[in-house]
């Protein structure tokens, strides 16, 4: 299909750069969901609302416990109030964090696991996911990676008489402009950052020598890259790009993410899966109604999977590990 004639305007390039489009919402709840072993299997309860048009519910899995609140209206929200008559929770004074945004406030779970909850204000077709956790939890480390070879290959950058700098909009870091060392002398600069919140978002870019002096990434433009803080380690590796292209923030590890390959497609009695050491993981086939044809656990580095129940058509195959669902589609053609 030929473009629409808004594609100037209204592509992936710049929602991937713009800190309020709608493709960064989806990368933000996909990667909430895939990070947190709850929302995919945990218990599920029913959290109480006298207000029909909010939806609400806990899932737990082990030690985490998530609360998801949605307004499934088109208008904002004042004062909501949810309860829950009992559930597994350990009474205590807890810190709600919101995997989505950052904010956190303080969660009081009485005895029986019951509690009330307020929330002040919800705009329209809001979510919120909430995160019980202690204040020590809630915090975290963030260290920002820049890699100046390329640059440094093509003498746009000098090492020994420049230096990087981190531009940011307001947001958790609170400040607007940082220095970046390469100790190492690998052309790798990096920046620590501490006591970061979960579920922050980090708006920035780097630069070189100063603000506004045409050398920082995508000059003349309020592009930005983005990380959205995780529980545990994070490290965010980027190759400094001054041009206008679209390049966001990723995890150090993001090379190494599993792989799911499939042969043959379209397939007639059997499907393999190569790429990734899959022991311990799950799948799933699922037909184009969502239903699910067959199941079962992968304990080998080469696995073949039956599809001789299957009619022809088009399926998709989900791959579930401990971090992360990965998911494939093949044809099945007899």
């Amino acid at each position: 299909r030929a473009p629409k004639t808004d594609y100037p305007d209204k592509n992936v390039a710049d929602q991937q750069t713009e800190p309020s489009s709608l493709w960064r919402a989806y990368q933000d709840v996909i990667a909430t969901r895939n990070t947190q072993q709850a929302l995919r299997t945990g218990n599920y309860s029913t959290i109480t609302s006298i207000d029909n048009s909010i939806f609400s519910f806990i899932r737990q899995e082990n030690a985490e416990q998530i609360i998801v609140v949605t307004n499934l209206t088109g208008d904002s929200k004042s004062n909501v109030s949810l309860n829950l008559a009992s559930s597994n929770l350990i009474a205590g004074s807890y810190q709600l964090v919101d995997l989505l945004s950052g904010n956190q406030m303080n969660f009081t779970v009485n005895s029986g696991g019951s509690f009330n909850m307020d929330i002040v204000e919800m705009e329209a077709h809001s979510t919120h996911i909430y995160k019980l956790m202690t204040a020590e939890q809630s915090k975290s480390s963030v260290e920002l990676m820049v890699d100046m070879n390329e640059l440094i290959e093509q003498e746009g950058f000098n090492p020994d008489t420049e230096s990087v700098i981190l531009i940011s909009s307001e947001n958790a870091m609170g400040a607007e402009e940082q220095t970046l060392l390469d100790e190492d002398g690998d052309g790798i600069f990096t920046l620590a950052l501490a006591n970061i919140g979960i579920g922050s978002s980090i708006d920035f870019k780097f630069g070189i020598n100063e603000v506004e002096n045409g050398r920082e990434e995508f000059p003349n433009s309020g592009k930005l890259r983005a990380y959205r803080v995780k529980e545990g380690e994070n490290q965010v590796l980027n190759t400094y790009n001054q041009l206008t292209s679209a390049i966001t923030a990723v995890n150090k590890d993001f090379k190494n993410e599993l792989k799911l390959k499939i042969y043959p497609n379209p397939a007639q009695k059997h499907i393999n899966i190569d790429g990734s050491d899959f022991s311990q993981a799950t799948y799933q086939i699922i037909d184009i109604k969502g239903l699910v044809k067959s199941s079962g656990k992968l304990d080998n580095n080469n696995y073949q999977i039956s599809i001789n129940d299957l009619n022809s058509g088009l399926y998709f195959i989900q791959v579930i590990t401990d971090k992360q669902i990965i998911s494939k589609r093949f044809v099945v053609r007899k």
